[in-house]
C-alpha cells in the first residue's frame, strides 16, 4: 500500500505548540539536516516573518513539521505525565527520529484497523504501542544503517522477537522502517525479499506480523487544492506480511490490504 501525504500547513497552531513542548532556546538550536525538525523549524520561521514566499523544498518541509505536531498533540493521553521526558526526547535528533517513525506506524499502519491503539513509550518494559480489538503489541524498530541488504528487515525483526521473547500474551507485531528515504531500486528489492521469505516467518511462530514501511523521496510535484499550493513531502510504500503460521495468530482478514503472506 503506497502513502504519499501533501503539505497543505496553512494553520500553524499544531507546529506552534510543539515549539513550545521542546522549547524556543532548544529549537533555535536545531539546523537542518543535523535535526530530523530542523528545517521545518526554519520553515515555520519564515513563513511567520512573511518576508519572502517558501520555496516548494520549504513547503514540504513545514508539511512534515505539521505532521508531526498533529500526530503527537492526538497522542497527548499517552505522554501528558511524561512531557518533560517527551521534549527532551524531541530535543536528540536519534530520538526523534523514532518518535517520528513510531507516530508514522499509528497513523498508516494501525489507525482505522484497531479500536484502539496506545503509545508506550515510556512505560518500562513494554512494547512500544499495544492494541486492542483486535489485542496485539507492537515493537518499532528503526534502520539506522546507509545500506541496505537481503537480511536488514529480518535482522530488525530477530531483534525486536528476542527483545520480548518472555512476553507471550499477545500477538507480537513487528514495523521496521528506514531512518532514509530508500531508492525506488531498493524498496522494490527490499519488497520482493519480504514475499519470498514465507519459510522465514513459518521458523519464528512467535512473530503475527510485519509492518515494513519503506520511505522514499516525493516528486518535487505541485498541485493545487482550493486555490492552494499542495507539496509532497513524504512518500513511500507500506507491505504488511501475516504470518498464518503464528503462535497467536491476527484474526482472518485484519489486514484485508495486505501484499504480504507467509
Amino acid at each position: 500500500m503506497r502513502n504519499i501525504l501533501y503539505a497543505s500547513a496553512s494553520d500553524l497552531g499544531p507546529a506552534l505548540s510543539l515549539k513550545d513542548l521542546i522549547g524556543p532556546t532548544r529549537v533555535a538550536r536545531f539546523r537542518p539536516g543535523q535535526h530530523p525538525l530542523g528545517a521545518g523549524f526554519r520553515a515555520l520561521k519564515k513563513r511567520l516573518i512573511g518576508l519572502s514566499n517558501l520555496t516548494t523544498k520549504e513547503f514540504g518541509e513545514l508539511g512534515n513539521l505539521d505532521f508531526v505536531a498533529r500526530t503527537l498533540l492526538s497522542r497527548e493521553r499517552d505522554w501528558r505525565d511524561k512531557a518533560a521526558q517527551l521534549s527532551n526526547d524531541l530535543a536528540r535528533a536519534d530520538e526523534c527520529l523514532a518518535i517520528i517513525f513510531e507516530l508514522q506506524v499509528i497513523r498508516f499502519a494501525l489507525e482505522g484497523k484497531v479500536s484502539e491503539a496506545v503509545w508506550q513509550r515510556y512505560k518500562e518494559g513494554a512494547t512500544d504501542i499495544i492494541c486492542s480489538t483486535p489485542d496485539m503489541r507492537v515493537e518499532c524498530k528503526l534502520v539506522r544503517a546507509a545500506d541496505v541488504h537481503r537480511d536488514t528487515i529480518f535482522d530488525a525483526i530477530s531483534k525486536a522477537r528476542h527483545q520480548h521473547r518472555r512476553q507471550k500474551s499477545l500477538p507480537l507485531v513487528v514495523a521496521v522502517g528506514f531512518e532514509r528515504n530508500l531508492s525506488r531500486e531498493a524498496s522494490s528489492y527490499l519488497q520482493e525479499e519480504c514475499r519470498g521469505r514465507g519459510n522465514w516467518f513459518k521458523q519464528r511462530g512467535d512473530v503475527s506480523a510485519a509492518l515494513v514501511l519503506l520511505p522514499t523521496e516525493p516528486a518535487p510535484t505541485v498541485v493545487e487544492e482550493l486555490s492552494l499550493p499542495r507539496v509532497a513531502f513524504m512518500d513511500g510504500t507500506m507491505l504488511e506480511i501475516i504470518n498464518h503460521a503464528a503462535v497467536l495468530p491476527l484474526p482472518v482478514g485484519f489486514a484485508s490490504s495486505s501484499r504480504g503472506r507467509s
